[in-house]
């Protein structure tokens, strides 16, 4: 795939990603309200969640590609990002639930999925060569 492809589908799902909270409640916004889940146990579900896992893995494997020949960081900022934006919006927009602990599992998804994105890098480029 091209690098401007990669980009491009890095940029749409990061749209949806934005888009769907607002979509889902009508714009109707709501007075900022987050969920700081002080409780343990809501904790180790929020890092277990697969959802957060999976997506934010998927992004920041994408990420990678999209932002090949930078820095590290620039990448893993990027989607970290995008993931406090999803969770402000929530904290916003009526049908959204911003929970602290969310940022929990999408920074371990984000870890996780820019070294997979790395490996894949690495293996396509010694195929290659």
């Amino acid at each position: 795939m091209s690098p401007r492809a990669v980009r491009g589908t890095l940029a749409l799902v990061v749209f949806a990603a934005l888009a769907i909270t607002p979509v889902q409640s009508g714009f109707t916004l709501r007075p900022f309200t987050c969920d700081l889940g002080l409780d343990g146990a809501e904790w180790i579900e929020g890092i277990l969640n697969p959802r957060h896992l999976i997506a934010y893995a998927v992004i920041a494997a994408l990420a990678i590609f999209a932002f090949r020949g930078r820095p590290l960081w620039q990448p893993v900022g990027f989607v970290l990002l995008v993931s406090l934006g999803v969770e402000l919006e929530q904290a916003l927009f009526a049908d959204g639930h911003c929970r602290l602990r969310d940022m929990v599992p999408n920074f371990i998804a984000v870890i996780g999925g820019s070294a997979v994105g790395l490996l894949i890098h690495v293996w396509l480029n010694r195929k290659r060569g």
